[in-house]
């Protein structure tokens, strides 16, 4: 990141960027690259944009010495963590319990991620396609917005349905090749093992806590003075080190390392990495596209 930074291949206000500039930015035609999901390539491929010559185009997984390296994010390092519950003040517990079974059954399924059939959305065989409703509101909303608004059951969790995604984001050429071609060989236990939401003791989440408003605040000040070019990665990184080991880093990793065991040993079987991958193969080629900016290049099989 220092010698991107000092090369001037990313922008001085680095700092202070949000996503409402890389929004602008990206709309203006003035930012070279981003990390963002595909929600975003598809809306600015599609909406924003309206440069023919722009286009967004997902980068294939990048390799140092042999070495991949791709990270998504929290996305795919923690598990979800997404849950409900019934209260002990709940006067009719089977009930509340028979809500929440609603939302794993076909019928509640679709109600909750596909709306009302007739108005949200259609059956085409096995193929849920959504109405204009969703996918040409009125009102101009985009469709992940037209969905979060009008469809959806409150307190409701539910399994995820690729279908959704895939009508609503999937949309144009750049957006496919990502998902299916530069972006899922990515996913594997080496680089993007999902890590347990663990749960700490009074005692070690006070200290915890403690250790890490220090050491958080430390990091990110001296990473940022190593880009800028303030401290010397190769002079400057061992004193690093050696006064996170000073704050108390090393007492924060056990605190964690014990808490993972106790998940571990809570169920009796050993963490392993899961594979879990989502596949649109079925349907894919029903789903037509918004746009076809960058079809030319996109792989031969998924024209």
């Amino acid at each position: 990141m220092a010698t991107v930074y000092q090369e001037g291949l990313i922008n001085d206000n680095f700092l202070v960027m949000d996503n409402g500039m890389r929004d602008t930015w990206m709309a203006q035609g003035v930012a070279g690259s981003t990390l963002t999901a595909v929600t975003n390539m598809a809306r600015w491929n599609t909406s924003e944009c309206e440069d023919p010559d722009f286009l967004l185009w997902p980068c294939d997984p990048l390799y140092y010495n042999g070495v991949q390296y791709f990270d998504r994010g929290d996305i795919v390092t923690q598990m979800d963590s997404g849950a409900a519950f019934v209260t002990t003040s709940c006067e009719h517990p089977e009930k509340a319990f028979e809500y929440l079974n609603y939302g794993f059954t076909e019928e509640g399924h679709k109600l909750q991620s596909y709306g009302v059939e007739g108005i949200h959305y259609t059956m085409n065989g096995e193929l849920v396609q959504f109405s204009d409703f969703i996918m040409n509101n009125e009102n101009g909303i985009s469709p992940d917005v037209a969905l979060s608004r009008y469809v959806g059951l409150p307190g409701m969790n539910t399994y995820g349905d690729m279908q959704v995604l895939a009508q609503t984001t999937l949309t144009d050429p750049a957006s496919r090749q990502a998902v299916l071609k530069s972006w899922p060989d990515a996913f594997n236990a080496e680089t993007n093992i999902n890590l347990p939401n663990v749960s700490y003791t009074d005692e070690e989440k006070d200290e915890y806590a403690a250790i890490m408003a220090d050491v958080q605040t430390y990091v990110e000040e001296t990473i940022n003075k190593f880009i800028v070019g303030d401290l010397d990665v190769d002079a400057d990184y061992p004193t690093f080190v050696e006064t996170l080991k000073s704050m108390g880093a090393e007492r924060a990793l056990e605190i964690n390392q014990a808490a993972v065991e106790r998940w571990q040993n809570k169920g009796g079987v050993e963490y392993e990495f899961v594979e879990k991958r989502a596949d649109v193969s079925g349907y894919i080629d029903q789903i037509p596209f918004k746009t076809e900016k960058g079809l030319e290049y996109l792989d031969e099989d998924l024209k």
